[in-house]
C-alpha cells in the first residue's frame, strides 16, 4: 500500500487512504479514530503488510506518536512493514526509524544518462 503524505499529516485521511487501499473500495465512514480503528483492524487484521508513507514532512511528534503509531502498529501480521520517506533527518527520528538509508544527489552525469536510458 502506498499513501503519499506530503506536507498534509491529516491522521483521519490516512487511515481512511490505507483503508481504501486495503479493500480497493471507497471508505465513507465518519472521521472517528474508533470507527476507523475497528475497520483497520476488520481488514487487515492479522495480515502482512508493506505500507509506505511517502514524502512526509510534519516534524510535530504529537501526531505521529500519540495518534497514528498507535493506529498502525495494532494491526498486521509478523515481518508487516511501514516505510516512511522524508526529506528531513528530524522526520525520520520522530518516525522512530529502525534503520535510515540516506540517499545522495545523481550527479549532473548520472541524471543525464539516466533521462537518456529512461526517456
Amino acid at each position: 500500500m502506498w499513501h503519499c503524505v506530503s506536507d498534509n499529516f491529516d491522521v483521519i485521511a490516512i487511515v481512511k487512504s490505507i483503508i481504501e487501499l486495503a479493500t480497493s473500495g471507497r471508505c465513507d465512514l465518519p472521521d472517528s479514530i474508533e470507527l476507523l480503528q475497528k475497520k483497520l483492524d476488520e481488514v487487515i487484521g492479522q495480515k502482512r503488510f508493506l505500507l509506505v508513507l511517502d514524502d512526509v514532512w510534519n516534524e510535530e511528534k504529537r501526531m505521529w506518536e500519540d495518534e497514528l503509531r498507535l493506529l498502525l502498529c495494532s494491526v498486521g501480521g509478523p515481518g508487516s512493514v511501514i516505510v516512511v520517506t522524508c526529506r528531513s533527518k528530524q522526520v525520520a527520528s520522530i518516525m522512530c526509524t529502525i534503520k535510515t538509508h540516506e540517499l545522495t544527489f545523481l550527479t549532473g552525469e548520472d541524471s543525464w544518462e539516466l533521462f537518456l536510458d529512461k526517456a
